[in-house]
């Protein structure tokens, strides 16, 4: 396995800190949304907090010493915030364009828009966690792995629940559809939202998490196998769509995550279509564990395993054997 050159790794960790450093600041102005006026009542003045061109809001009180802190406080939090992102946002940009000229692993642009808002949002990796596919582009940056092609996942676009509480309101829709006001249910796959361009968005669930999803208007299969996607630590690393919108890949364990791919590609009734890059992102996983320090395959580890899974991880070491990572 080739290793990322000291060029790339400090493009990956310029791409990070100019991310997170920035969407600090866009959730300090999500949380400054809107405006704050005075509108006189009947010859008193109140202050309101409106939202949108037509100005609707809440009045926050009458003209006080308290009221008056309130407005100057807000006007200059988000005076502040703006001159900050002024800063940031050009090197993001800029650290975004090295990233993707380095060759770097890359998502496609409309999971990596995704992504970042519900990322924004403050439900990626509090609610949601990134599945499938585009989840190969974490492992191979915590692997620092170069490949011989570049990986970059497919338009498909899968989240896992991860939020063990019950929610008496929905939290994930509202801000789907904040991001795109097209998205609905797929009535005859109700695990499935679909977007603008007929994009496709599936939410899984393991079955012990399927009550806590209950108010959303997803109807998730519970699927045994994901209970494994909650077990190990997860992992955050920041990436870039192909377009170069950054974005924070939150993705189960590898090593929990390679034994599921390697499990699922020979699940009796798999589409034999999906079996083989099943297998073949398994084994990738596996070599590349041997440069990840964070996940040991130890006997700790091994004995963690339960019984249906103990046969997977032999076979994969099998496969992976003296077979060099091309």
């Amino acid at each position: 396995m080739q290793s990322l050159d000291d060029t790339a790794l400090r493009v990956a960790i310029d791409l990070r800190d100019a991310y997170e450093a920035t969407v600090a600041l866009w959730r300090d102005l999500d949380a400054v949304d809107g405006r704050m006026v005075w509108k006189s009542v009947k010859g008193r003045d109140y202050l309101y907090h409106v939202f949108g061109h037509a100005g609707t809001g809440t009045s926050r009180g009458r003209r006080s010493v308290a009221t008056e802190a309130i407005y100057e406080q807000f006007r200059a939090r988000k005076a502040r915030t703006k001159e900050q992102l002024a800063d940031t946002e050009p090197h993001l940009r800029r650290a975004a364009a090295m990233y993707v000229a380095s060759g770097l692993p890359v998502i496609d642009s409309w999971a990596a828009k995704l992504f970042q808002h519900l990322d924004r949002t403050g439900l990626l990796g509090s609610l949601v966690m990134v599945v499938g596919t585009n989840a190969m582009p974490a492992y191979q940056l915590e692997a620092q792995a170069r490949t011989g092609q570049r990986l970059h996942a497919t338009r498909d676009t899968d989240i896992a629940w991860t939020a063990p509480e019950e929610r008496g309101e929905p939290v994930l829709w509202p801000a789907l559809r904040e991001f795109d006001p097209s998205f609905t249910i797929n009535l005859e796959q109700p695990f499935q939202a679909i977007g603008r361009g007929s994009r496709e968005l599936e939410l899984l669930s393991a079955p012990t998490l399927l009550h806590a999803a209950a108010a959303e208007p997803f109807r998730p299969i519970p699927l045994p196998e994901q209970e494994w996607l909650l077990r190990g630590q997860a992992l955050r690393h920041i990436v870039t769509g192909l377009d170069r919108t950054p974005t924070p890949l939150m993705v189960p364990d590898p090593r929990w995550f390679a034994l599921h791919k390697r499990w699922l590609a020979d699940k009796p009734g798999r589409d034999p279509l999906k079996a083989p890059k099943d297998q073949r992102q398994a084994q990738t996983i596996w070599h590349w564990l041997d440069a990840m320090a964070r996940y040991p395959r130890d006997p700790a580890f091994l004995r963690s395993l339960p019984n249906e899974l103990r046969s997977v991880a032999k076979l994969l070491s099998e496969e992976c054997a003296g077979t060099p990572l091309r």
